[in-house]
């Protein structure tokens, strides 16, 4: 497979954080107005948007930490009216 069309962006010092190789100049672009915008180099644009995308959960994820309490009777849903309500 080569190279893809586009140029390699540094974006770090060191190994902490490494360049982007072969990046297209349309994302390169989009990348240095979003933290232009945003105020930021585009650095720590970069950084921002892999932090947020790494550290986000899938809504399957957050589903599966909510604790298993009660019985499915307790979550039934009454669908007749007029219900009772007790105050």
């Amino acid at each position: 497979m080569g190279a893809l069309p586009g140029r390699a962006v540094p974006l770090g010092r060191g190994d902490r954080s490494p360049a982007l190789g072969n990046l297209d100049d349309e994302l390169v672009r989009l990348l240095k107005a979003r933290a232009a915008a945003n105020g930021r180099s585009a650095e720590e644009e970069h950084q921002r948007i892999l932090r947020a995308a790494l550290r986000s959960k899938r809504l399957a994820d957050h589903l599966r930490l909510i604790p298993k309490v009660g019985e499915d009777a307790d979550f039934e849903r009454i669908d007749e009216l007029p219900r009772s309500i007790d105050l």
